[in-house]
């Protein structure tokens, strides 16, 4: 006779999902996907406004310390700029010459594309060139700040959206004989609540997961620190 929904961030998504759960919860509260697209914001929330019970945190676990977050800017080392000056240059010339011939739409993924190698090389510059040898700022940043929060009792937990970056830190941790847990894609689900069990029971204290793997059906409760290895866009 009744019907729940337990939801995520579809809001924070994109509207569509939003209407798949409504079209399940409550049918006929918006007319068709097609008319759904036409309201604006604020009819979307009148219209589901009495259906809705959200709960926030400081309201239900008051014993929860506040959450701080911090970004830390770190320049690139001198190798690493030159090379990332060099993939800006051939994307904003590519850029260009789609803007002048009026094809950036059918090509937005060969620009996303280009964004991304920007990005990889800010994380670990071997992530677009695999023979790289100099150095990479970032990462040395994180060793110095894993070692920090080791001393400090810390538990970390540590995203990156690209599997390869998490297997050079695995490199890194490798020589100086650290242990942690890891989760990707790859990892069976079994595996998946084995895991988190055993780090929310306090067994190592440094836990690594590839983003997409991670965005589902974990908690991780037993970690007091996250630390998001590359921001969706670099300045």
């Amino acid at each position: 006779n009744n019907k729940f929904a337990l939801s995520g961030t579809p809001l924070e998504n994109q509207l569509g999902e939003l209407y798949s759960i409504f079209s399940i919860v409550v049918p006929g509260l918006f007319p068709t996907q097609k008319g759904f697209k036409n309201l604006d914001v604020a009819q979307i929330n009148q219209k589901i406004k009495p259906f809705v019970l959200r709960r926030l945190k400081r309201d239900v676990l008051t014993e929860l310390p506040d959450k701080v977050e911090s970004v830390e800017y770190i320049d690139l080392a001198e190798s690493q700029k030159a090379m990332y000056l060099s993939q800006l240059r051939l994307v904003r010339n590519e850029a260009n010459e789609l803007i002048d011939a009026g094809t950036v739409e059918e090509n937005r993924i060969k620009i996303l594309a280009g964004l991304t190698r920007l990005r990889q090389i800010c994380c670990d510059p071997r992530l677009v060139n695999p023979d790289y040898q100099g150095e990479s700022a970032k990462l040395d940043r994180l060793m110095e700040y894993l070692d920090n929060a080791r001393e400090n009792g810390k538990r970390v937990v540590l995203f990156s959206q690209f599997t390869q970056m998490l297997h050079l830190i695995q490199k890194r941790l490798a020589e100086q004989n650290r242990d942690y847990f890891y989760l990707d894609g790859r990892t069976a689900n079994e595996d998946r609540f084995t895991l988190t069990t055993r780090f929310n029971e306090g067994e190592k204290d440094l836990f690594l997961i590839s983003l997409r793997a991670g965005g589902t059906g974990l908690n991780l409760t037993g970690g007091d620190t996250v630390i998001l290895y590359d921001s969706w866009w670099n300045p």
